[in-house]
């Protein structure tokens, strides 16, 4: 029989250890919302807070694996020429740069993609979102690296207001729309995507919160290259009269 003693000690686990706690402090972030980054050394993980920091818009972070320097590589200022509010973000490594998005800041607070070293210096804005008419805005997910290419998603903007998917060079060059999401009302299309996208045989596949036939989401893919309008044949020559 087993028997439960309430004055007893709770042990301390063997295989659990807090490696960090987050504070209001403007030192650190708060309430991060993503997932981890494993440096390819396998002793430093990179991540982002939604809010904390000097600002209260969150941060971009690194730390050694056993818990030891926490490090605050950004901190996030809002405006125009900055990103705020990281929503279900992390970021992506591609040598010593970092990728990633935030969900507000920029242009008219419509987010922003940005790059930093790996050691906080050179932060750059590649991509402010809703800058130009029919642009993405508002991305939630994190970006794909295949390469030198960024894929993602935005849960605004685009044609109809609910969301694109986009493309972008790892240098901040060639931003394109992939697609432009149509809800419901356009053949069950889908709506307000606020995840990131995989690559398989050639294909990006993700999911919308919204859309469909019943108005509860999708699963979707697209191709991950800009579709090319077809060619427009030349004119035939007019015959020259009998």
């Amino acid at each position: 029989m087993l028997s439960f003693n309430p004055a007893a000690p709770t042990p301390t686990p063997t295989n659990f250890q807090t490696l960090f706690s987050f504070a209001c402090a403007s030192s650190t972030g708060k309430e991060p919302h993503g997932r981890l980054t494993l440096d390819p050394d396998g002793t430093t993980l990179y991540g982002m807070t939604r809010k904390g920091g000097e600002h209260d818009y969150g941060v971009v972070f690194k730390i050694g694996t056993s818990g030891n320097n926490y490090t605050e590589l950004h901190d996030f200022a809002g405006g125009d020429s900055d990103g705020a509010t990281s929503d279900h973000g992390y970021v992506v490594q591609s040598g010593d740069h970092l990728y990633g998005m935030t969900t507000n800041g920029g242009h008219h607070d419509d987010g922003v993609l940005f790059r930093i070293k790996t050691d906080g210096s050179s932060f750059d804005l590649l991509h402010k979102f809703g800058e130009t008419h029919h642009d993405g805005k508002n991305p939630y997910g994190s970006l794909l690296l295949v390469g030198d290419q960024l894929y993602g998603t935005t849960a605004n903007g685009g044609d109809n207001d609910l969301g694109t998917v986009f493309v972008i060079n790892t240098s901040g060059n060639n931003y394109q729309r992939l697609y432009s999401f149509g809800g419901k009302t356009n053949n069950g299309d889908g709506a307000k995507p606020i995840d990131n996208v995989i690559l398989v045989n050639g294909w990006l596949y993700g999911m919308t919160t919204e859309g469909g036939a019943h108005n509860q989401g999708t699963i979707f893919k697209v191709s991950p290259s800009p579709s090319r309008p077809r060619p427009t044949p030349a004119p035939r020559p007019t015959p020259p009269p009998p």
